[in-house]
């Protein structure tokens, strides 16, 4: 007999399904860490949830975005690097712990992000809009360092940047 799930709120567990529904588009690979699932939803929802029994651990929410970037675990800091955009082409950076009880840093910049950041040293390459921008990845500041993108089709997944600053796919 089949059953229709229809969730209630941003996240919800259906045992019966075995499955954890998001009310909104998951456009991004989740990220396993562990006994856990993190994943990220163009609702502006970031949760975390038990691999297997799909038991909702934490979650958090930036009403207004969207979330389309993979997720990144920056080992060395233990920190998750989170990337979205906007309705009104802004861009949003957050650096969270990796259990998601607290917010190192947050960053809004001009242009969408729809592509997770290239980290290399201690700096993170976001590419917004057409821009490609240097941000420190302890502090979450803008560096001196950005380059324009030459007009053309833009580039999501991935990115890749070599050390002479030159974009790659």
């Amino acid at each position: 007999e089949f059953k229709k799930f229809v969730p209630k709120g941003m996240a919800e567990v259906d045992d019966w399904h075995k499955s954890i529904s998001l009310l909104a588009c998951v456009d991004s690979a989740p990220l396993v860490v562990g006994d856990s699932v993190i994943s990220a939803c163009q609702g502006g929802l970031i949760l975390k949830f038990n691999r297997i029994d799909g038991t909702v651990e934490t979650s958090c929410r930036y009403p207004g975005w969207m979330f389309q970037a993979d997720l990144l675990l920056q080992e060395k800091s233990d920190s998750l690097i989170v990337c979205g955009y906007s309705s009104s082409n802004k861009g949003l950076v957050v650096c969270l712990t990796r259990n998601l009880l607290e917010e190192r840093w947050k960053i809004e910049i001009c242009g969408s992000i729809k592509s997770r950041p290239v980290i290399i040293d201690d700096t993170a390459w976001v590419l917004a809009g057409s821009k490609c921008i240097a941000l420190d990845i302890t502090t979450g500041k803008e560096l001196k360092k950005e380059f324009e993108l030459q007009q053309g089709p833009y580039m999501s997944n991935p990115i890749v940047l070599y050390d002479d600053n030159q974009l790659g796919r």
